[in-house]
């Protein structure tokens, strides 16, 4: 009995290992907060990329928008929307996903399960130009390639250098997570068209960066469905997940619009960011990213500069001179 009263006052008095969990106390916060400070710098970095990325691309857009409609396949000048020959697109449908909840969106899906057959919105020859002008800058902001689309195969194919990397970026990554549109003056959430010769362009890049700082990715950052708002039903949109079948997508569907339908009210916000999403290249890839639990942060930039309007090549849109 003496000598386990012993043992315990020495255990008392021990000190072995207080450095060890002084080191520890100490750490923890301080390797935390250096995280959040790479965080932060990153962050910042991509919102001057964006910010160019918007740049690049108005620049782009008031010299397409009025080019010779012979070097679009006959698309007329300033605009986005008729497709010329060669032009392609898709359904919406991550609108038919999400429910329909990009009303007065242009090609946008009523709901229907028709719209599943889209893969990719391309658009017509000018748009795209104007989207590879914003691709160019924002394929450096894409993550590893096997973190860019599901899986590691992209990872074996390309490898890990950054020349891979920025090669998946720029033909996969950036035109999923990036919405390039019009609108009708700045600061206006009015996406348009066609735009008159000599008239204002504004440009809008709204785009998806993905958190890559572990831990404090929790913090800021949000998963897509969320974004989307899923956030209140998350529990049963992840058994959703669980249960998708690839080869059956219009159950998947069906299964997400009875839940949007169970008092889901998604925010002005959020109605906005679904409007948005639903006018990125690849509409069927980002939707893939509800499927995981990626988190993202939406960069915006805006940029207005007048059309060039090149009526040497025979007459303007919107009788310029």
């Amino acid at each position: 009995m003496e000598c386990l009263l012993c043992r315990r006052r020495g255990l008392r008095q021990d000190q072995r290992g207080a450095v060890y969990f002084e080191f520890l106390l100490c750490f923890v916060p301080v390797f935390l907060l250096f995280l959040a400070g790479v965080h932060i710098a990153l962050l910042y970095t991509a919102k001057l990329v964006v910010a160019d990325a918007a740049l690049r691309a108005a620049r782009s857009a008031i010299v397409v928008l009025d080019e010779d409609p012979e070097r679009h396949g006959g698309v007329p000048r300033g605009d986005l929307l008729t497709l010329g020959g060669g032009d392609d697109s898709g359904d919406s449908w991550l609108a038919a996903v999400l429910g329909g909840a990009a009303p007065g969106n242009s090609g946008a899906s009523s709901g229907s399960a028709s719209g599943l057959a889209g893969v990719l919105m391309p658009g017509n020859s000018r748009l795209r130009m104007i989207r590879r002008a914003a691709y160019a800058p924002l394929a450096a902001l894409s993550p590893s390639a096997g973190r860019a689309v599901s899986g590691g195969a992209l990872s074996t194919i390309f490898g890990a250098s950054a020349l891979g990397r920025l090669a998946v970026g720029y033909a996969l990554y950036t035109p999923t997570m990036t919405a390039v549109t019009l609108r009708e003056a700045p600061g206006s959430s009015v996406v348009i068209d066609q735009v008159v010769s000599q008239g204002l362009v504004t440009l809008h890049v709204t785009y998806l960066y993905y958190c890559q700082v572990p831990l404090v990715d929790r913090f800021g950052c949000r998963p897509l469905y969320d974004l989307a708002g899923f956030g209140e039903v998350a529990k049963e949109f992840q058994k959703a997940v669980e249960s998708f079948e690839p080869s059956r997508p219009d159950l998947f569907y069906k299964r997400i619009s009875e839940i949007r339908g169970r008092g889901l009210n998604a925010s002005e916000r959020q109605r906005y960011l679904i409007a948005e999403f639903d006018r990125v290249e690849r509409p069927i890839l980002l939707a893939a990213h509800l499927l995981t639990g990626a988190r993202f942060v939406v960069l915006e930039a805006e940029v207005s500069l007048p059309n060039q309007g090149a009526c040497y090549h025979g007459g303007c849109v919107g009788g310029g001179t």
